[in-house]
């Protein structure tokens, strides 16, 4: 019996382990892979849509190799904490790669999203970030995405990650607003 319990917990911790990113607490790209179909279906019987932002500190390398890797550790850490505190309770908010992070967030309607989009857009860039080796200017490219009636979370999701790379060349620190699984831009 007690070693049921304490496989149970172990059990448990190995679960959270796998579905949070280790660095900044956020989920991990498993972590929303596994919940981001639930709350779509959560969001749609409340009758919200769901945006799809693909969020990237620019030029986050040169960062790593001006200041080092702590301080690069530092800034994924405060970019995750203002992100935290700027998106709805309900949101989702994963680390999705180096430093690229997705947030899955139920809305009323493409204006919200596109506020809330600049909103999060502003709180990442609106300060230095502080670091152990002192602040660091920070900005962040945002790709906007509505979910598709037709469109599956991974075909979403694939499309929003390359339409990312729109927001960074259109010269970055700014949102690309998409929509649909066409990406047809609005």
């Amino acid at each position: 019996m007690v070693l049921n319990i304490v496989d149970e917990g172990l059990s448990r911790k190995l679960q959270h382990r796998s579905l949070t990113d280790e660095l900044t607490g956020a989920d991990s790209r498993r972590g929303l892979r596994e919940r981001a179909p639930r709350a779509i279906v959560r969001a749609a019987a409340a009758g919200h849509a769901m945006a799809l932002l693909m969020v990237d500190l620019d030029h986050f390398k040169r960062i790593a190799d001006e200041h080092g890797h702590i301080t690069g550790d530092d800034v994924l850490r405060e970019a995750t904490r203002r992100m935290q505190h700027c998106l709805r309770s309900d949101a989702l908010l994963a680390r999705y790669g180096g430093e690229e992070f997705c947030a899955v967030v139920p809305v009323a309607d493409l204006g919200v999203a596109r506020t809330g989009a600049e909103r999060l857009r502003e709180t990442i860039s609106g300060t230095d970030c502080p670091c152990s080796t002192g602040p660091v200017r920070v900005t962040a490219s945002v790709d906007l995405s509505l979910l598709g009636l037709d469109e599956s979370f991974e075909e979403a999701l694939r499309r929003a990650d390359a339409a990312l790379y729109r927001a960074k060349k259109g010269g970055r620190n700014r949102v690309e607003v998409m929509f649909g699984s066409r990406g047809v831009r609005l």
